[in-house]
């Protein structure tokens, strides 16, 4: 396969054409490099990775917070330099992204004035308007630039790459849309981006000519006012001409997140058009990325020179060896990334980032999975995420697993979760997870419906109750008729036709709304609050995404409105103190879940272990069920 083929980048060898795109990361108290970042790269490297990029390394906090690592002083080379040690002896390269800072997208700090090109709002803060940089301090970043490359440099790293991308500070310099000034770095293209062409020259002279630069960039931004492509191709020619090693190609900006960083509902390789259209312009190898995690799919992007390395970032969260199943033929294998950005959504937060379907991300060290000192009898009930995902984990450390699923087939709400043709994240994720149960040893008994009699009839040591959710049916009139339905079997029976109504406009009524569109002659939201998605928890770009699917469908929505009725062919709403109907053959119910938890009490105290995970105890989201069946499984 061309994806393992040795090449050359730069003064780079490379085992393979595969690299891990930069991701930000947790520090030490000084911004350096912790133990914990090793580790997880280092995970990485030894799963066969070719080329390792950390997240952005800011080169001072004299303009704004650091929002990740910080690069400024010779106290930090120590441990990136382990870093980059320990992954030399795996075959590895690394390269450290180093940055100006992020201008109007700090989001650490609520009450300081950043720096920006021009007096525009800062994004997280709006109300917070930014100050422009003065020349002289423009020239302090470009010295300071130089100087954590050398840094980086000293610590054995294979080369730096200019973080210029994605609305970041020197994509704010290099934009219109952001930079309103008037001096010498605004204005014309090649004034806009004289800033990073003055870090490139500060790099080359302080590293030397042979020190290779990346530079990754956004040739289209993919928002209104924003970079268009034939910008983006001149932008590629003239850093072509100052020099720089290779291109590392991204799309779109924080007003469209989702362009930038995939989600469940992106298709495969949805930056590919980009990286091929920049490979046709330049002479200089082309890094893409973009939701390339398809073996196949990934190496025909090489095959067709549409790019020269395939870049992955949340695929090797959720499985870091990818590179060595793929090299193996071991695809089945793999485990899936399902676009939750759960691993942002929680580092967005604060704390460590991790993993929805991978409990050892970022934890390597944490959460060993060790043989057990007692072989015991284990039983799982609930045949879910959280259910298989514990189920193989006790197998795994040598117990004696049965899994009771009371329906004909395993999967629980990832069933209907990745019913809709754009969520094949999820029913992949779903697949993997069953052919690992069956892999795994575990006695997996089918339409076993489980009760506190016969599980404490069979004597086991250990049960976890990972029965999952049900959905609510709240007390409308009419809501046990014929043409009512849960959105569970909307999503997972016959097609839906004619007209229908969706009630509630969270997570779920949005996508089974998008679902059904495809097949009913209308669809029509009535939800009680006064906006879609208003208590849905997760990470911005899936929030923006689905929106925007929303917006550009045909689906009818009526929020603020309150379902008082249903009858054959209508519902009836109250909204603003009016009465409303709306003709309709099928009324889907999305309006939230109860938890399955009524074995909790009949057996907590009756089992020698005992274990209520997932949904079983509250209604949340697939990081809770798998987390959950893994931990408990860990204790047994």
């Amino acid at each position: 396969m061309k994806l393992f083929e040795r090449s050359r980048l730069g003064t780079m060898q490379l085992k393979n054409r595969i690299f891990m795109c930069p991701m930000g990361n947790k520090t030490d108290a000084d911004g350096g490099t912790q133990e914990r970042n090793i580790e997880y790269f280092l995970e990485r490297a030894r799963g066969g990775v070719g080329l390792l990029i950390t997240g952005a390394n800011i080169c001072t906090t004299k303009y704004e917070a650091r929002p990740c690592n910080l690069l400024d002083s010779f106290h930090q080379v120590d441990r990136l330099g382990l870093l980059a040690d320990k992954l030399h002896y795996e075959g590895c390269k690394l390269v450290v992204q180093i940055t100006p800072g992020l201008g109007r997208m700090t989001f650490t700090d609520p009450h300081t004035q950043p720096y920006a090109p021009s007096a525009t709002p800062a994004f997280y803060f709006p109300d917070v308007i930014c100050k422009p940089f003065e020349v002289e301090q423009i020239k302090d970043l470009v010295v300071k630039m130089g100087f954590s490359a050398s840094l980086a440099q000293r610590a054995g790293a294979d080369a730096v790459e200019v973080h210029a991308y994605g609305g970041y500070l020197l994509d704010q310099f290099q934009s219109e849309l952001w930079n309103k000034r008037t001096d010498e770095y605004g204005g014309s293209l090649e004034n806009r981006m004289r800033f990073t062409l003055e870090i490139i020259e500060e790099i080359k002279r302080v590293c030397g000519p042979e020190f290779p630069v990346i530079v990754k960039f956004t040739p289209e931004h993919g928002v209104p006012g924003g970079r268009m492509l034939d910008e983006g191709l001149k932008m590629a020619k003239i850093l072509e001409d100052a020099g720089v090693t290779a291109l590392h190609v991204d799309k779109g900006c924080y007003e469209a997140w989702y362009l930038a960083i995939s989600t469940v509902y992106s298709s495969e390789g949805h930056q590919l058009h980009l990286a091929e259209a920049v490979k046709n312009t330049v002479g200089i190898p082309v890094l893409a990325q973009g939701k390339l995690g398809d073996p196949s799919l990934a190496e025909q992007v090489l095959q067709d020179g549409k790019a020269d390395y395939i870049g992955l970032g949340h695929q090797l969260l959720t499985d870091p060896h990818w590179p060595n199943k793929v090299k193996a033929g071991n695809y089945r294998d793999i485990v899936p990334c399902i676009g939750c950005n759960e691993c942002m959504f929680i580092a967005r937060k604060g704390k460590y980032r991790s993993c929805a379907v991978n409990p050892h991300c970022y934890h390597e060290k944490d959460y060993p999975v060790t043989p057990a000192d007692v072989k015991k009898k284990v039983l799982v009930i609930g045949g879910g995420p959280g259910g298989m995902k514990g189920a193989i984990t006790a197998a795994e450390r040598g117990h004696d697993v049965e899994l009771w699923e009371k329906t004909d087939r395993l999967g629980g709400n990832l069933i209907a979760a990745g019913a809709p043709e754009f969520k094949k994240d999820v029913a992949a994720f779903n697949e993997y997870l069953i052919n690992h149960t069956y892999s795994s040893g575990v006695n997996v008994r089918l339409g076993r419906d489980a009760t506190a009699e016969s599980v404490l009839a069979d004597g086991f040591d250990a049960v976890i109750l990972a029965a999952g959710s049900r959905p609510i049916i709240p007390p409308i009139p009419g809501v046990d008729g014929k043409n009512v339905i849960t959105s569970t079997q909307a999503l997972t029976g016959k097609p839906v036709g004619g007209r229908v109504v969706v009630v509630g406009g969270g997570l779920v009524g949005c996508e089974v709304a998008l679902h059904v569109e495809k097949t009913a002659e209308k669809v029509v939201i009535v939800e009680l609050l006064g906006d879609l998605l208003l208590t849905v928890q997760h990470n911005l770009n899936n929030d923006q995404h689905l929106k925007d699917m929303m917006k550009a469908s045909s689906v009818e929505v009526h929020c603020g409105a309150k379902v008082t009725k249903i009858s054959d062919s209508c519902l009836e709403y109250e909204q603003n103190g009016e009465s409303h109907c709306v003709d309709c053959d099928t009324v889907i119910m999305a309006v939230g879940y109860l938890p399955n938890n009524q074995m909790i009490e009949e057996l907590q105290d009756k089992v020698p272990l005992f274990w209520a995970t997932g949904d079983a105890q509250q209604p949340r989201k697939i990081i809770d069920a798998v987390h959950e069946g893994f931990q408990a499984a860990r204790r047994i």
